[in-house]
């Protein structure tokens, strides 16, 4: 067996400077964004977001009140994700506004927060959760992905009772996970295209000293792993689980990794005081909770923002805008508009695909009532249908309501209440061939959502036919 390449890990205080450092109670999930030079960070039990940038040399700390687990960048420089006791949320920095997007666990198991999570070279979300509270139960911690407005479960992962490290091959066909009771780093089968994880799983390192805690893929494709309570992290080949390469550092709690710097060539490392509230009181270790550093032979892979896609409008009070909850929010806004009670036929509509009634939660299974009819109309816009009897010409709906009176209680009253709503007036309807009928025409309203994190409008559409919001 080859010789097993040390190194050894200092405090990281950034390039050329040293600022006002803030230990940590229980450092974890450090993420480097190469498109600032900035690396972010969780203290779990301080219940906070960290950062450092190095140019300028700014160290910030965002208080959330809830313990975290992981933290992750998005595409939006302004935005971070982060998971912990309140489920998945969106950060926005410029002003600490936090927007709750979803929450699996709450009902079933209270006592779970998010522990670790990354983002795939998709730009999809894994994160897993566990019990916050010792002695923790066994198996009811799950692997979750989020993409496209949707959260599910990975099956092929199974119950955990602590998910932690995550990771991914450079060629995209390799999964890593960790559940770190077991003391082993599994790899699953991955399919890059869809997101689906294939079992049946490999081990790809398993140890007795130390628990393996957050952990890294190498462009080589070594796993890093953060040894908790072992003071070191391993590089490991996980073909033949073999150790290669070791950093030591002077403090035992190691918690986890991640590669950054100008050629992802510095490993960043957290540490804790302690994993207990009993343990970080009585901890008196100078040198734990701190970020370490260290510059090692083989770089890294840049991690990849969360996408924010384009189909997705974080809104005011939390969740996105999938079918479920477009259809609850129409049906307020045409409440408020004082549409008539919606029509329970839709079978004089062609080119509509019903969504049902009665929304079930894709991950809670639990029915979200929506007695509106939302269809979902070719062309990806989502409708309120008038049935041919109810339905007005163009000239009725102008003396019927001002469009400018309907956008300015539109941004006083209801879901959208402090929104910017303009009236950008009569636009020919995309489903009407040719263009010439006035009565094809929609009333185009632009809803600028006072908590809309990616500061992108809303197209609200009113025709003499239906209600609609375009996707």
């Amino acid at each position: 067996m080859a010789e097993i390449v040390e190194y050894t890990a200092e405090k990281y205080f950034g390039r050329g400077g040293r600022p006002r450092v803030v230990q940590d109670m229980l450092g974890e999930s450090p993420c480097w964004d190469h498109r600032t030079d900035t690396l972010y960070w969780v203290d779990i039990a301080g219940m906070a977001i960290c950062s450092y940038e190095d140019q300028p040399k700014k160290l910030s700390r965002w208080q959330i009140g809830e313990q975290l687990g992981f933290v992750a960048v998005t595409d939006d420089l302004n935005v971070l994700i982060f998971g912990g006791a309140g489920g998945l949320s969106l950060f926005r920095k410029a002003d600490g506004h936090i927007t709750r997007l979803y929450h699996p666990e709450q009902r079933v198991h209270p006592n779970n927060r998010f522990n670790d999570g990354k983002i795939d070279p998709a730009g999809r979300l894994f994160a897993g959760t566990m019990d916050m509270y010792k002695p923790r139960q066994e198996g009811v911690g799950a692997l979750y992905c989020m993409q496209c407005n949707t959260l599910k479960k990975v099956e092929a992962v199974g119950p955990v009772t602590v998910a932690n490290g995550l990771g991914w091959s450079p060629d995209n066909l390799t999964f890593y996970h960790t559940d770190s009771p077991t003391r082993a780093i599994r790899a699953f089968s991955f399919d890059i295209r869809t997101g689906a994880v294939h079992g049946p799983a490999k081990t790809a390192f398993s140890t007795a000293e130390g628990v393996p805690d957050g952990m890294c893929v190498d462009s080589e494709g070594f796993l890093w792993v953060a040894n908790l309570r072992a003071a070191q992290v391993l590089r490991v080949n996980p073909t033949t689980g073999h150790i290669v390469a070791r950093v030591r550092l002077p403090v035992p709690l190691v918690t986890s990794v991640c590669f950054g710097g100008p050629y992802f060539r510095t490993l960043f490392i957290t540490t804790a005081m302690g994993t207990t509230d009993v343990d970080i009181a009585e901890c008196t270790d100078a040198n734990a909770g701190y970020v370490y550093a260290v510059e090692v032979d083989i770089p890294g892979m840049p991690m990849s923002p969360l996408k924010l896609d384009g189909r997705e409008e974080w809104l005011a009070g939390g969740g996105s805008l999938h079918l479920g909850r477009v259809g609850i929010l129409a049906r307020e806004v045409m409440a408020l508009l004082g549409t008539h009670d919606a029509p329970r036929s839709l079978e004089d509509s062609q080119d509509v695909q019903p969504v049902s009634e009665k929304y079930v939660d894709d991950i809670t299974q639990e029915p979200v009532w929506d007695k509106t009819p939302v269809c979902l109309r070719e062309g990806g816009i989502l409708s309120w249908v008038r049935p041919s009897s109810e339905r007005p010409t163009l000239q009725e709906r102008h003396e019927e309501r001002s469009p400018t009176l309907d956008a300015q209680r539109l941004g006083e009253v209801g879901p959208l209440r402090g929104s910017s709503v303009e009236y950008m007036g009569p636009q020919r309807s995309p489903q009407t061939p040719g263009g010439s009928d006035p009565e094809g025409s929609l009333f185009v309203f632009r809803i600028f959502p006072t908590h809309n994190l990616r500061r992108q409008p809303l197209t609200f559409a009113a025709d003499p036919w239906f209600w609609s919001f375009a996707l």
